[in-house]
């Protein structure tokens, strides 16, 4: 959860799809709400102990609330199910500061693929791409229609520029290679959804010729284990107070520096988000986010303590400010 924190109240919440609950946050305490920039998402303290992170669907001209949109996850991490299952409009709710992983950026052509709930940053870009009358195309990639929230506002904005293929209910499988098969300097690609769309969109990018400055793409949580049977225990050494802690081999180090008293910020839990990011002063961290990109793994001076161990018998790391 950042610093920044609104009291809200759930103003509206409607189910849009089969299993996906829009929810509209207003402030109690009175005051503007900052404005969220395309992309942008909301950490929601769900309860004491669990803050999870859900992307704003807001447009540039709607202001003053915040829209979420949530996919009830029956075999998720719980997040999602108290949210729909336990929160009914009226009731309040703690939420950060919209933070912005994931921006938009000025570009001559943007392509958008929204695989499933994914849809959630796509829509506030696509409301901003036609509002500044940017020229995009918009691929919904989906299970089956009924899953695939907001079809009809997006028709009404996207029109002929909007393609939605549901796999379920299709003749064949959905086309990537074609949908990638043009890529140019000033053309953008943001995507969306799923970790395997994502990981098979991006490599049939590369392999298409984008150039890997103009992939962008968010994840919403990962499918692998944090932690592996092969795992070896390693020492953290924290600079600020010179304490030395073992992370287990069976535990993650952010699990170890809270068995120890010690607060670190984190949100995801799953190196997604960033939100416990430390900096490294000694040893080689064994990157295991999905926030850092290549060349900031290469520089080994960053360190993600949800997810990420050493490849030395020690990291020395300082403390988040």
């Amino acid at each position: 959860m950042s610093d920044l924190q609104f009291l809200v109240e759930i103003t509206s919440k409607q189910q849009v799809a089969e299993d996906i609950f829009e929810f509209e946050f207003r402030s109690v305490e009175g005051g503007e709400l900052p404005v969220p920039s395309p992309g942008s998402h909301l950490d929601v303290c769900v309860s004491p102990e669990l803050t999870r992170q859900y992307s704003l669907t807001n447009g540039p001209d709607e202001t003053g609330f915040y829209k979420i949109a949530v996919l009830r996850e029956a075999e998720g991490r719980g997040g999602s199910r108290q949210l729909c299952d336990n929160y009914q409009q009226g009731d309040q709710i703690r939420v950060g500061a919209p933070r912005n992983l994931f921006p938009l950026e000025p570009a001559e052509e943007l392509l958008f693929v929204a695989g499933g709930i994914g849809i959630t940053p796509i829509y506030s870009m696509i409301k901003q791409s036609v509002k500044e009358n940017n020229s995009f195309k918009f691929y919904y990639l989906t299970r089956q229609q009924s899953r695939a929230a907001y079809v009809a506002e997006l028709d009404k904005l996207c029109g002929k520029d909007m393609y939605v293929h549901a796999d379920a209910e299709a003749d064949q499988r959905f086309d990537l290679d074609a949908m990638l098969a043009s890529p140019n300097a000033g053309k953008h690609l943001y995507v969306c959804g799923p970790e395997g769309l994502i990981r098979a969109i991006e490599e049939k990018a590369t392999a298409a010729g984008w150039l890997a400055g103009n992939i962008h793409y968010e994840l919403f949580s990962r499918s692998d284990s944090l932690v592996h049977d092969s795992d070896q225990s390693f020492d953290l050494r924290i600079s600020d107070t010179d304490q030395v802690i073992t992370v287990g081999a069976d535990e993650t180090a952010l699990e170890a520096l809270q068995r120890c008293g010690l607060e670190v910020p984190f949100s995801c839990e799953q190196g997604v988000c960033g939100s416990c990011l430390m900096s490294v002063e000694e040893g080689l961290p064994d990157h295991r986010d999905m926030f850092l990109t290549d060349a900031e793994r290469e520089a080994n001076n960053s360190f993600t303590p949800c997810c990420s161990r050493a490849n030395t018998p020690s990291l020395t790391v300082k403390l988040p400010a």
